[in-house]
């Protein structure tokens, strides 16, 4: 964990944590209105994806059909277990798997891509939005596109590569771009023209 983690961490109620935000530019919930949406996450890389979630699911009348690939290295490592049966109670498909099985588990065991053909959804009216470590989102946006996805209609959140979030500290700067000012969503269109060392590819 990082120092900002640790401290959260430590933290007790009634202590005081100071918030800034939001930066940059995130998931397009405007332009994704009235379309079905795909989420693909993998590891920690959900949790960007989970407030996007929780705000579909909030204006649920907004969307069209919502569905979850959501992949870890183990199924302990699955955040959120407990809200997954609230998610699929209010419509949403959820897709597991795991890289590694336990002797528990009955579900897909490999890595994330190996369930994106699972949703089934119109590809020509679905938006994808996806976020993970860096090799996971390579592979994913291949995938998606060798699916049908239209590549117009696929984001990535690339906020690994940000670390002060203002454009400040230089750690996600590549060329005239700045993942956290820029970023950290980014199209898939855009994402190809992105310097090497921030693109995924």
């Amino acid at each position: 964990m990082g120092s900002v983690t640790t401290a959260i961490h430590e933290a007790a109620p009634g202590d005081e944590v100071g918030i800034r935000g939001p930066y940059g530019r995130g998931w397009p919930v405007e332009e994704m209105e009235s379309m079905n949406i795909l989420l693909v996450g993998g590891g920690i890389g959900f949790a960007p994806l989970r407030p996007l979630l929780l705000h579909l699911l909030e204006k649920r009348n907004r969307y069209g059909e919502i569905a979850v690939c959501y992949g870890t290295r183990s199924p302990s490592l699955l955040m959120y277990r407990d809200e997954f049966e609230e998610w699929v109670r209010r419509g949403v498909g959820l897709y597991l798997t795991v890289d590694v099985g336990e002797p528990d588990w009955k579900g897909n065991v490999g890595v994330v891509t190996t369930i994106l053909d699972k949703p089934k959804l119109d590809k020509a009216e679905t938006i994808v939005c996806t976020c993970g470590p860096p090799v996971m989102i390579k592979f994913v946006l291949k995938k998606l596109v060798e699916l049908g996805y239209s590549k117009n209609n696929i984001y990535a959140s690339l906020e690994s590569k940000m670390r002060c979030g203002i454009g400040k500290c230089g750690h996600c700067h590549f060329g005239s771009k700045h993942v956290c000012i820029d970023g950290p969503v980014f199209k898939y269109d855009e994402m190809m023209e992105l310097p090497r060392g921030i693109s995924p590819f």
